[in-house]
């Protein structure tokens, strides 16, 4: 009878660590939601371009760009399963406002290359990609650049920006101390036995968990305002 139980005990806990591990592949793998041809129009953006950002690692990423009366403008990074139309609402909102919006689909979305969420390591290239456009364009200030991240992109954001002085504000929705306490957060349902496996799974797809602290960045982001929005 003991060993029946056991036995049934660790089948239930190599079940649940296998679900973990898959769903944790799928984070690192997201399904694309692609930009479908009759969003641009319909965006109420203005005038809007189509962009191609290079980032660094020799990726394509699409986008599109809307110039402002300001000479500022705001770069929106989207986050997981995401794509541009993600921060769409808010970009129409600063829009109207008079401010220029780029909004891009990040590596492995939408129309984008690649095929890995890093969950904001690599991203921060693609964030760096953005800044690059916007600062050589002769409609933007070079004191008129903000980044406005959310969730992963985020998590990208406030790293990318730390580093980079160009941007001269930082706007964070929905980031998270490091993508460890995040992970063990989403998969605490059977605690290690599930955010392990979880974890594992995303170092094997080629994740650095060590390198995914925005926590660590943000006292850099100082003396430029920065804003982080929340909730429950």
């Amino acid at each position: 009878m003991a060993c029946g139980l056991g036995a049934a005990c660790a089948a239930a806990a190599g079940a649940i660590a296998r679900r973990s591990a898959r769903r944790g592949w799928s984070f690192c793998h997201p399904a694309r939601t692609r930009v479908p041809a009759s969003a641009r129009p319909e965006a109420g953006l203005g005038d809007v371009e189509d962009v191609a950002l290079r980032t660094a690692d020799g990726l394509s990423l699409r986008g599109w760009f809307a110039p402002g009366d300001r000479r500022s403008v705001i770069v929106f990074v989207h986050g997981l399963w995401g794509n541009r139309l993600s921060l769409l609402p808010e970009a129409r909102l600063l829009r109207r406002r008079g401010f220029g919006v780029l909004l891009f689909d990040s590596r492995a979305s939408g129309e984008s290359d690649g095929h890995l969420a890093t969950w904001g390591d690599r991203e921060q290239l693609d964030v760096r990609a953005a800044v690059d456009f916007v600062t050589a364009r002769p409609d933007v200030a070079a004191d008129g650049i903000v980044v406005y991240g959310f969730s992963v992109g985020a998590s990208a954001a406030a790293m990318a920006v730390a580093r980079d002085p160009r941007p001269r504000a930082l706007i964070l929705c929905a980031v998270w101390p490091s993508f460890a306490d995040e992970i063990r957060d989403k998969f605490a349902s059977f605690g290690p036995l599930s955010w392990g496996a979880a974890m594992l799974a995303m170092r094997r797809a080629g994740i650095d968990p060590d390198r995914i602290r925005p926590v660590d960045h943000l006292g850099a982001v100082s003396p430029r305002p920065l804003l982080l929005i929340t909730g429950t």
